[in-house]
């Protein structure tokens, strides 16, 4: 950024020396930062009440404690949920959202082993949507996920945790902007996507298929020259229910039905959808409440496209 001043506000011009001494320091500087690492991270400031959401003297006992916070968001969810529900899963996501932003501000932990806080932002930013967070707080949150977990790459480049939710948020935050001026932004993001699976089999890779839900969901719903391929969705969701553990997210079965209705085939659609709501909530898996969640779109689809066969439910939103 150019500040210009007006004529009257200019200090008066240095001399040759001076000229030469700041020229100096500026070179030795440029030199001295080349390839060095980010500056280390400032020591997290309280809040309003003057303390801060983590310590990072027990950052090891923290991290975990935080991980043990969001893995039971959805402690006690059933079909329908409720307000009690509905609060507590919001309670959860907010506050390791808070605990894990300051965690990774911890200069005196290792900033490598401040990757389990960064997949906990990433993660919880990933859920404030579901949670009702407001959506201006949602995408900063997200905008903050898409930076921590590049640092995580930058550290760990084979990272496949890492690499599902830097794909998964930067996906959101392009959600409905595709078009010619960003049609890179996709295939980058089906590659990390590809990344997170590895060599694991559709379905099988990390929170019981989150790479493969991710990668059949872009190539479902982004425009053709944005990188969107339907028949190459089905096919992925198609082996992917061969995982074990494929039954343990309701998501995996609705995307099946997705995947169906998008390349024309409506009864298997229903079918799908019917299935899933008869089988109710799994026993399996972390995701109780957004698996109860998800039963709720799913009954909503199966009537709309009982009502209206062959119009799109509202896939993209739930069909809400």
């Amino acid at each position: 950024m150019v500040i210009r001043t007006s004529p009257s506000s200019r200090a008066p011009a240095p001399t040759r020396a001076r000229l030469l001494a700041l020229i100096t320091t500026a070179v030795v500087l440029a030199i001295a930062s080349a390839g060095a690492p980010p500056a280390a991270a400032e020591e997290p400031s309280g809040g309003a009440d003057g303390t801060a959401p983590c310590r990072c003297d027990d950052f090891a006992a923290q991290v975990a404690s935080t991980e043990a916070l969001f893995t039971g968001r959805g402690e006690g969810a059933a079909v329908p949920t409720t307000p009690a529900m509905r609060a507590r899963y919001r309670n959860a996501v907010n506050e390791t959202y808070r605990r894990a932003a300051c965690l990774t501000q911890c200069a005196a932990a290792p900033d490598r082993e401040r990757n389990r806080a960064r997949v906990l932002v990433a993660q919880s930013a990933f859920r404030s949507s579901a949670a009702g967070v407001p959506k201006v707080v949602v995408q900063e949150r997200l905008t903050a996920a898409v930076a921590e977990t590049d640092r995580c790459l930058v550290l760990e480049g084979d990272s496949a945790v890492c690499h599902q939710l830097h794909a998964t948020t930067r996906g959101l935050l392009l959600k409905d902007s595709w078009n010619p001026l960003n049609v890179a932004a996709p295939y980058a993001i089906l590659a990390e996507f590809r990344a997170a699976r590895g060599d694991k089999a559709p379905g099988e890779d990390l929170y019981d298929g989150a790479a493969t839900r991710g990668e059949t969901l872009l190539l479902l719903r982004a425009p053709k020259f944005a990188g969107g391929d339907v028949e190459a969705a089905r096919r992925i969701v198609e082996q992917a229910t061969h995982a074990p553990r494929f039954g343990c997210v309701v998501s995996n079965q609705v995307i099946v039905a997705e995947a169906s209705a998008r390349g024309g085939d409506y009864e298997r659609a229903k079918a799908e959808l019917a299935k899933a709501v008869a089988a109710g909530l799994p026993e399996c898996g972390e995701q109780r409440y957004e698996n109860a969640r998800t039963l709720e779109d799913a009954k909503r689809c199966l009537a709309k496209l009982e009502a209206s066969p062959g119009v799109d439910p509202g896939w993209d939103d739930d069909c809400s």
